[in-house]
C-alpha cells in the first residue's frame, strides 16, 4: 500500500502523513483480529499450544480485537487526523530531502598530482571556500581531521563535502580520483 498512498498524497497535493500514519495505525487494529496477527498474538497463540488441550483457531482473537479495531478506525476517521503537528501537515520539499551542501565523497590522490610533496593548506587553498576537507583517511582506515601542515602523498585518501557542480573541476585540476565504495 505504501506506493499507492503516496502516488495519491502527491496527486492530491497532500503530504504523505496525513495518510500514511492512519494505514499504520488500522493495520495494526486490524492485525489484532486474527493468531497470526500481531507477535504478542503469536506468542500467546503458541503459549497455549504448549500448555493447554486445546489451541487457539485463526480468528479466535477476534472476540476482543474486532471491537478494539472498530473503536479504533472511528477515532482515526473521526478526529484523530488533528493531532498530527502542525509541522508535519507541509510536505517534505525535495530541497529537505537532499542538501546538495551536505553532499560527500571519498577522493584518492593521484600518481601524477600537483599536490603531491605539498601541503594540506595548499589543497585547502586550490579547493576554496565552496569545498571543504572533511578528513583524511589513514592506511589503517582510520578518519581524522588533517592538520594544515601535513604532506600530501600519492594514494592518500580524502573525504571531501561539496556541491557535485564544484567537484568536477577540482578533481579534473588537482589530479585527485573518486574512490567506489570497495575502495576502489
Amino acid at each position: 500500500m505504501l506506493p499507492v498512498v503516496l502516488a495519491t498524497a502527491a496527486e492530491r497535493g497532500r503530504p504523505p502523513a496525513m495518510l500514511l500514519m492512519p494505514i499504520a495505525f488500522g493495520s495494526m487494529l486490524g492485525g489484532m483480529m486474527t493468531m497470526i496477527g500481531t507477535p504478542p498474538n503469536i506468542i500467546i497463540a503458541s503459549f497455549r499450544r504448549s500448555y493447554a488441550d486445546e489451541p487457539f483457531g485463526m480468528f479466535d482473537f477476534a472476540w476482543v480485537g474486532l471491537p478494539v479495531a472498530v473503536i479504533g478506525i472511528l477515532f482515526i476517521a473521526l478526529g484523530a487526523w488533528r493531532l498530527i503537528p502542525r509541522e508535519r501537515k507541509g510536505g517534505v520539499s525535495p530541497e529537505d530531502m537532499f542538501s546538495l551542501e551536505e553532499y560527500v565523497i571519498e577522493v584518492r590522490v593521484g600518481e601524477k598530482s600537483p599536490l603531491i610533496g605539498r601541503r594540506i593548506a595548499h589543497m585547502e587553498e586550490a579547493a576554496g571556500e565552496d569545498i571543504v576537507i572533511a578528513a583524511r583517511v589513514r592506511e589503517d582506515g582510520q578518519i581524522y581531521e588533517p592538520e594544515s601542515w601535513q604532506p600530501v602523498e600519492p594514494n592518500d585518501l580524502f573525504i571531501l563535502r561539496a556541491d557535485p557542480a564544484d567537484l568536477t573541476e577540482f578533481l579534473n585540476n588537482q589530479g585527485l580520483e573518486l574512490v567506489g565504495s570497495n575502495g576502489e
